[in-house]
């Protein structure tokens, strides 16, 4: 690729550095947001160690490099099928995905006309900072440039260093709830200390276990290189125990729930049952059930969650408790798409209303909160992306790598624990990382040039 890289500088034309330039230069080109998001955990991680850094400086001054390395990206992968003669349904048929996506921006766009510019829409919450070009971001400097990635080098240095950091980052937040210094924690009241790691919520710090913790099963149960494979293992556990004493139950479900899919993937792609799935599984019983005879949160959330589907099932007065009162939230939100099912609120437009109901201004529940802001469309657009990414996975499962069924594993464990959660600025790129990674094929014949 040097060589390619020093004729392209040597070109003329625009037109003849294209023509020049390697398909691969691209791939990479893609992959630098990737890695730089992947990479700001282990950066703010040391930040918060050493100088008691408050939480994500991603959310300012990284934001806009996504914003024009996903551009670039986006610009050379357009002019080089423009100088190949790709023809644009071609791209449109290799990446239905993406076209979802980009309907879904269209709305936005459209909706944010309709329901005016508004401070939210431009800029997001003071809280969140997901405004609609952030929203735009995630579509394409995190799903359109993981999904281009083909070179299976590539996919296996993003992974590799995703665990990497994940390991590293458990490690940070275990020691320091053994040591006693709550560096990642937060206290409140009656003394009970809520794990945050470097996230301002324990909720959307176990959006990040539960990535880290399927990935890391994944790769345990397909990887061949024995140290990464049981590196793998430490870190499922290690990031497991945290997210059982962080008590967040829906999070705890979807883990598990990325599990059992990670099961039945490699039960078609293989035509057998693998053991090393079914041994994860076993390692997380059994260390639920050990965490759980001293603090009994497991089976307190599984008695809860029974009661609160009687409630539902039997429509009674505690009905809207259900959930952490996520069906007060869940149902309030419902009568708001009704009211504004084309188009929505726009961007944060039930919020306010949200606060007159419940102390929160998010649906918790991804699904529903795009909805509501976008409208009924909108919210089809972006389930329809979803699962053209898992329909594409099982039509080519005979051509799957092991980075593929990692990264199918990984999103569908995210996309379980978005029925419960609302999106963040760095939690939600995991979701289109990993869409984009289960996505993209690897070329292994590109590989082997």
């Amino acid at each position: 690729m040097k060589e390619q890289l020093k004729a392209v500088m040597k070109a003329k034309t625009l037109r003849e550095a294209l023509e020049l330039l390697p398909w691969s230069f691209i791939e990479v080109m893609a992959a630098i947001p990737i890695a730089m998001f992947i990479i700001s955990v282990l950066i703010d991680t040391i930040m918060m160690i050493v100088i008691a850094y408050p939480y994500l400086f991603l959310l300012n001054d990284m934001w806009i490099s996504f914003y024009i390395l996903g551009g670039l990206s986006v610009l050379l992968y357009i002019g080089k099928c423009h100088v190949e003669k790709i023809k644009f349904r071609d791209v449109i048929k290799h990446n239905i995905p993406m076209t979802f996506f980009i309907g879904m921006a269209v709305l936005i766009l459209i909706s944010t006309m309709i329901n005016g510019w508004t401070e939210y829409a431009i800029y997001g919450h003071p809280s969140r900072y997901e405004s609609i070009f952030v929203y735009f971001s995630y579509f394409i400097s995190f799903f359109f440039c993981s999904s281009i990635i083909k070179n299976e080098k590539i996919k296996k240095y993003l992974m590799y260093l995703f665990l990497a950091i994940s390991l590293i980052y458990g490690i940070c937040v275990g020691v320091s709830l053994i040591s006693g210094s709550y560096t990642f924690a937060q206290q409140r009241p009656y003394d009970v200390f809520w794990i945050v790691g470097i996230l301002n919520n324990p909720n959307h710090y176990a959006y990040y276990l539960t990535v880290a913790i399927t990935c890391c099963g994944a790769f345990f149960a397909l990887e061949k290189n024995k140290i990464v494979k049981w590196l793998c293992f430490v870190t499922f556990v290690i990031n497991l125990v945290i997210l059982i004493k962080n008590n967040t139950f829906g999070c705890y479900l979807s883990t598990i729930g990325g599990l059992v899919f990670l099961l039945v993937v490699l039960a078609i792609v293989n035509k057998r049952i693998d053991k090393n799935t079914l041994f994860l599984i076993g390692v997380f019983i059994a260390v639920s059930f050990i965490i759980n005879l001293f603090e009994p949160s497991v089976s307190g959330n599984i008695s809860s969650l029974n009661s609160d589907i009687n409630s539902v099932i039997q429509d009674t007065d505690n009905a809207k408790y259900a959930g952490t009162n996520r069906w007060l939230l869940w149902s309030k939100t419902i009568e708001y798409i009704i009211e504004k099912p084309f188009l929505g609120h726009g961007t944060e437009g039930i919020c306010e209303r949200l606060l007159t109901v419940h102390t929160h201004d998010r649906t918790h529940n991804e699904y529903l909160q795009y909805t509501a802001f976008y409208g009924i469309p909108a919210g089809i657009c972006y389930l329809a992306a979803i699962m053209s990414v898992f329909i594409h996975g099982l039509k080519n499962k005979k051509k799957l790598s092991k980075y593929e069924i990692a990264a199918l594993a990984t999103a569908f464990a995210y996309c379980f624990s978005a029925f419960f959660g609302s999106s963040r600025t760095y939690t939600a790129p995991y979701l289109f990382i990993f869409l984009g990674l289960g996505f993209g094929i690897c070329n292994k014949q590109e590989e082997k040039e």
